[in-house]
């Protein structure tokens, strides 16, 4: 009797584990399929083309930053960041809607607006005027003043040409009494002593200048009365119309990719190096310091991509003056705050 009773408790025993291992091994399928269920219910990621105005350096470490760090698909979006570089026309890719949205120059806005494309711009990076002028140290040249007699090298048909003009008129100079130097990204002029005075942006010619062993003194347009800004991000106001959702966190994961690339800098370099391996890491540093000068500036409050209607008006008049633009434009037609204040709240009145 014990013995079968025995027998009977084993089989039991024997059962219920075997129906346990079957009950979970259903459980752990179960819940694989719907954890695979779960993954196909989650909503698409958002596919939006980001140009950007030139070849993928440190001038766009934020951007690249919120690509690598994941601020975008965070958003919801699968971002393609497009490089652009000489002879892409990016205002008529986006004005145009083969592209969704860019980095491009305040004064690109201007320009082609001009032109009747429908461009905006929907935050400003670099808040000072990222134009320069500069001279070799020993030449003697400081300001505007000592061009007289000297050749500057201008480019011409760009925002330096526009700069470049209203600097001589702010301070009086005969425009005869320069020789222009047509500029090209060839800087071997100004290596040789052909050229006195070279003209590029504060990111870039003047770093590869000291680089290069020279000792400089640098000539900025801001600090003479000529102000405008620089890169920002834009957009077409049909995108904006269409998908301001989009537009909305575009902005809001690259304006976070700046303040988070520019507090961690070193590492922001090495993204961009991974990017693109032909870059110098001596040049990229120097770089994102200048981007960090032009961008983190007292007025704004620590909000990167603040705009203000005066800034932007003073560009529209300095453009019209020099023949930058042909017709008459009112701020407001160029940008919007809608992005920026939805991110930081709206500026409190008087400031």
């Amino acid at each position: 009797m014990i013995k079968k009773e025995k027998k009977l408790g084993v089989k039991v025993i024997g059962t219920f584990l075997g129906i346990t291992f079957v009950l979970l091994t259903f459980l752990f399928i179960s819940g694989c399929d719907l954890s695979k269920q779960s993954g196909k219910n989650e909503a698409p990621k958002k596919k939006v083309s980001l140009r950007l105005r030139w070849i993928p350096q440190s001038q766009f470490a934020g951007i690249y930053w919120a690509q690598e760090k994941g601020l975008f698909a965070k958003e919801g979006l699968d971002v393609t960041i497009v490089p652009g570089g000489p002879g892409i026309n990016i205002m008529q890719l986006i004005g145009s809607g083969a592209e969704d949205m860019g980095i491009c120059a305040s004064a690109q806005v201007i320009e082609a607006r001009d032109k009747g494309l429908p461009v905006v711009s929907v935050g400003t990076i670099f808040q000072s005027n990222p134009n320069i002028f500069f001279a070799k140290t020993e030449s003697g040249i400081t300001s505007p003043k000592d061009w007289v007699g000297k050749t500057v090298a201008v480019f011409k048909g760009y925002d330096q040409e526009y700069v470049f003009r209203a600097l001589l008129k702010r301070q009086g100079i005969d425009p005869k009494s320069v020789k222009e130097y047509p500029a090209q990204i060839d800087m071997n002029p100004f290596f040789e002593d052909k050229v006195e005075v070279w003209s590029g942006y504060v990111i870039n010619q003047p770093n590869t200048a000291e680089e290069k062993g020279f000792k400089i003194n640098r000539i900025y347009p801001d600090k003479y009365g000529v102000h405008i800004s620089g890169d920002g991000i834009c957009t077409s106001e049909e995108f904006i119309q269409n998908q301001p959702e989009i537009v909305g966190a575009v902005t809001r994961a690259v304006l976070t990719g700046w303040k988070e690339a520019l507090s961690n800098r070193k590492e922001a370099v090495d993204i961009m190096l991974k990017v693109n391996p032909k870059l110098d890491r001596v040049h990229e540093e120097k770089m994102i310091n200048s981007v960090a000068e032009l961008s983190l500036t007292d007025d704004i409050n620590g909000k990167i991509g603040w705009m203000k209607e005066q800034q932007w008006q003073e560009m529209i008049d300095l453009w019209k003056e020099f023949g930058g633009i042909k017709n008459d434009m009112k701020a407001a037609s160029c940008y919007t705050m809608k992005f920026l204040e939805e991110f930081y709240g709206q500026e409190p009145k008087g400031e």
